[in-house]
């Protein structure tokens, strides 16, 4: 019981243990909602003081008279005058541990406390009942800890993912912060934002759930994850997905099926959390680790993790959201660029970190080339402005961040596609491993101009599906722009190529993917 106003307060402090009470009552209407504790009665009628006595009901069951052994009578009625050891179980359980448990009972007054008793008394186990269903479809909860809709990539991903499951046929729940500006909302109207921002189509239930109101400062992250993994445990979901290291240890703790999700080397980038998914691989409850490429898969492996409960399932893309296919010609003329310029393509976010300054750089080389950076945020894109000017480019133009689904028309607008050819993002900052990109720029069918690095070669080959140039290598960046500019045929072969490679890495595919997965997991761990 008090595990979790102690993870509360680990995550949080004593506001955490407030955040706790709170979204316990969000949760549904009571500090022990999601943990409800029965109560047995002294003898005395209705009146008698109650006293709790575990986590959840005794099961019912018949108890039959042992010969030449006297079966103790059960300790007073419960509620609505039953007996408790007759009262209808949440869960299945055994008679013979009931009758066990009755058995070393040497009098009325007197309790066992040995394994038959716990077996009865303590909390429902997701093990118990013959395993998940197949044939029904897997209730999934999804915890995450950012506020949607959001510019932010990783919102993308789980957005679309969630999008995609509910497409699968899962009935996921995406249990998210909500936020007190919109309390006095509709409902309705939040949803229809959310869906209309991410160019949403399947069906699936948005929870937001309110604990610390959203700021840039994030402290809602791990008061949501606790706040959330109590829901969960109400909620009694086939397991949850996340992507917060802060609810993994929660929902082993609670014995909940749960599934992590990560793009990061965190063996390489957090060894702390890399060893602590080691420690919670040896429970049956953590089902193991979705990776987006093998690199970071190889990093928690070398952790310590089993290689059994990793899984690399790289990203994909949404075909509705690159239909309908559009000529150059026509993409320009949708956007605004001439016809005849040549034109080189990025799209993503603009902080420093990821390296624009190499495509910067390029610029001012090939001043007979258009470059246009679409994304990023307000302030990162000042900082980038800035530098543009800085640098007297007037060969770069800036249009600002887009929806999801008005990408495409600069997909098929460009003559090449760039990831910026530099190893910082990935050896430096670790933040950005196989981009989410590169599936939007192989659905697209353009060349795409990439650094030659681990985590790339994935998915790109050279010559095949993108020119790949020695990364962090001014004159090898311009040599394959050029090389890529100058060869048409080049030029279709790896627009082909990319085409090809991106014929089966939808979201709809990776949803497939993922529920395979699950069902594989929960029958290993004997769920």
């Amino acid at each position: 019981m008090w595990l979790q106003p102690i993870s509360a307060m680990t995550l949080g402090g004593w506001g955490g243990v407030v955040v706790y009470i709170a979204g316990s009552f969000a949760c549904g209407g009571g500090y022990f909602h999601a943990f409800p504790r029965p109560t047995r009665m002294k003898s005395g009628g209705a009146g008698a003081r109650r006293r709790d006595v575990g986590a959840s009901p005794v099961p019912a069951t018949t108890v039959r008279p042992v010969a030449g052994r006297r079966v103790p009578p059960a300790r007073g009625p419960a509620r609505g005058g039953a007996s408790l050891l007759h009262r209808e179980p949440p869960y299945p359980c055994p008679p013979g541990a009931a009758r066990a448990e009755l058995r070393r009972r040497r009098a009325p007054g007197r309790r066992a406390r040995g394994p038959a008793y716990r077996r009865v008394t303590r909390p429902p186990d997701y093990g118990r009942g013959g395993g998940v269903n197949t044939n029904k479809p897997l209730r999934i909860g999804y915890i995450y800890t950012r506020p949607v809709p959001s510019r932010e990539t990783d919102t993308q991903q789980v957005l679309s993912t969630v999008d995609a499951l509910g497409g699968a046929g899962a009935e996921v729940e995406l249990v998210l912060p909500g936020s007190y500006r919109r309390l006095l909302g509709s409902r309705a109207a939040y949803d229809a934002e959310v869906r209309d921002f991410y160019g949403l189509r399947h069906p699936f239930r948005l929870a937001p759930l309110w604990t610390v109101e959203p700021s840039p400062i994030q402290l809602e992250r791990p008061a949501h994850a606790a706040a959330a993994a109590m829901l969960a445990r109400g909620r009694r979901y086939d397991l949850v997905h996340t992507r917060s290291r802060a609810a993994v240890p929660l929902c082993v703790a609670l014995k909940i099926p749960i599934v992590f999700e990560t793009y990061r080397r965190l063996g390489h980038d957090a060894p702390k959390t890399a060893r602590m998914l080691a420690g919670l691989a040896r429970s049956r409850y953590f089902l193991g680790v979705i990776t987006h490429s093998r690199q970071s898969a190889d990093s928690l492996a070398a952790a310590g993790v089993p290689r059994d409960k990793l899984r690399v399932l790289h990203n994909g893309f949404d075909p509705s959201k690159f239909e309908p296919r559009l000529t150059v010609a026509e993409a320009r003329a949708a956007i605004g660029l001439p016809a005849t310029t040549r034109v080189a393509v990025y799209t993503g976010n603009v902080q420093a970190q990821k390296g624009l300054d190499t495509v910067l750089e390029m610029a001012a080389r090939t001043p007979d080339v258009s470059y246009v950076i679409v994304g990023g945020k307000d302030k990162d894109l000042a900082a980038l402005r800035d530098d543009i000017a800085h640098r007297g480019l007037a060969n770069v133009e800036c249009p600002g961040w887009r929806p999801a689904a008005e990408l495409a028309p600069y997909f098929y607008a460009a003559d090449v596609l760039l990831i910026p050819p530099t190893a910082r993002p990935l050896v430096e900052h670790g933040r950005t491993v196989l981009p989410m990109k590169v599936f939007g720029y192989l659905a697209a069918g353009r060349p795409i101009l990439a650094p030659d690095l681990e985590d790339l070669r994935e998915v790109l080959e050279d010559g095949v599906s993108a020119c790949l140039v020695a990364p962090d290598d001014g004159d090898a960046a311009v040599a394959g722009l050029r090389r890529v500019l100058d060869d048409p045929a080049l030029a279709a072969r790896i627009s082909a190529g990319a085409r090809a490679v991106a014929a089966d890495r939808t979201w709809d595919a990776r949803a497939e993917q993922l529920i395979t997965q699950y069902r594989a997991w929960l029958g290993a761990a004997g769920f």
